[in-house]
């Protein structure tokens, strides 16, 4: 499923990684589900082999979590996930001791998804580890927004852009593993695999998304802003803010209300300054007072 689309982006981060540069890093970016984490993955297991202590993966738990999940220069040790699981909390300061060690093959790896996520110490940490590159390191790092990385960090980067996937591109790759394609499946996914595997292989998640989306439809051309304040908490909570947000998106498009479209996307460039989200909601429903 990791090549559904992006194929030159395939070949170009794995060209990138058959390269002998020493301490190379990657930036794959582009928006959230287009399987970026898990193209990386694949591709660094098939260098490691049986080697994974050469393999240092610095996860992003928001979603099981409930809540922003950061990296910073200490952390606790393990945080407890929803399925009952511990994950060993990845901070920067282990990340740059990982990379002082020698590999235990030819290449230690590190991924880190959605660097974003690092404050401003984590970044500094890693800025300084670049500055004295050893050999045999290689490090690949996610984000959904390149746009808000310090230029200090985009410009030790080699950009490697996952972009959306066109409908007929995800048709085809889900043709064999299901035949529930819907016009509507593909409206939610907006041009992103990854959300139609998980609609598909979790239905309920599926109808709790309809319904939310229905309502905020229904309070959107009604404008009540209360009620959609309220709707758009709730969606906050199940986690599908920035999924239905899509599907609004969309659907102003296709009502041809352009003005109301750039509107929300005014309104969405306020999360890149670390604006509260439920001041971002807030904003949101204001705009149909």
């Amino acid at each position: 499923m990791v090549y559904c689309g992006n194929q030159k982006a395939m070949k170009r981060l794995q060209e990138n990684l058959e390269r002998g540069d020493d301490f190379p890093f990657l930036l794959i970016h582009g928006p959230n589900k287009l399987w970026k984490r898990q193209a990386a993955l694949e591709e660094i297991k098939k260098k490691i082999g049986w080697y994974s202590q050469d393999f240092f993966h610095m996860r992003n738990c928001s979603e099981e979590l409930g809540k922003k999940h950061t990296i910073k220069v200490n952390n606790s040790d393990y945080i407890d996930l929803p399925n009952g699981l511990k994950y060993h909390d990845a901070w920067a300061r282990q990340l740059v001791h990982r990379l002082i060690k020698s590999p235990a093959w030819w290449t230690k790896y590190v991924l880190i998804e959605d660097i974003e996520r690092m404050s401003l110490w984590a970044i500094n940490a890693l800025l300084k580890a670049m500055e004295e590159p050893l050999p045999g390191r290689k490090i690949i790092a996610t984000t959904q927004n390149k746009d808000s990385l310090l230029k200090t960090i985009l410009s030790r980067a080699t950009l490697i852009p996952f972009v959306l996937v066109p409908d007929e591109t995800i048709r085809t790759c889900f043709a064999s593993h299901w035949d529930e394609m819907t016009e509507e499946l593909l409206q939610f996914a907006w041009g992103r695999p990854g959300v139609v595997e998980e609609f598909l292989t979790n239905p309920d998640k599926r109808v709790d998304m309809q319904s939310h989306y229905l309502k905020i439809q229904q309070y959107w051309t009604k404008k009540e802003p209360v009620k959609l304040y309220k709707q758009l908490q709730q969606v906050e909570k199940s986690w599908q803010t920035q999924r239905v947000i899509d599907a609004l998106l969309i659907w102003l498009q296709q009502k041809k209300d352009f003005s109301s479209a750039d509107q929300v996307i005014k309104t969405l460039r306020m999360r890149q300054s670390n604006v509260a989200i439920d001041t971002l909601l807030f904003s949101l429903a204001c705009m149909r007072q």
